[in-house]
């Protein structure tokens, strides 16, 4: 059972994250992409670049316990909980 999370951060990404699976348009995006329509699997972050794709896993996949492992947190610069 393979999870993914595609993200983007400017107007040639659109293509993949239209795509139908889980995404994330992260924090420092430009504005194409930032003014694109909202839809349900596209999630907008707050934080910019791996810091926007950890947000936006834990928003789709919150019951994976990958977000919460040590090598997980490292990888994304976050500090262990």
């Amino acid at each position: 059972d393979a999870k993914l999370l595609v993200a983007g951060d400017s107007g040639n990404d659109l293509e993949m994250l239209t795509l139908g699976f889980p995404s994330v348009i992260v924090g420092n995006a430009q504005p194409e992409l930032k003014n694109h329509e909202e839809h349900p699997l596209i999630f907008r972050a707050n934080r910019h670049c791996a810091g926007g794709i950890y947000e936006a896993w834990n928003h789709f996949h919150a019951d994976s316990t990958l977000w919460r492992t040590r090598f997980f947190q490292r990888v994304f610069f976050l500090p262990y909980r």
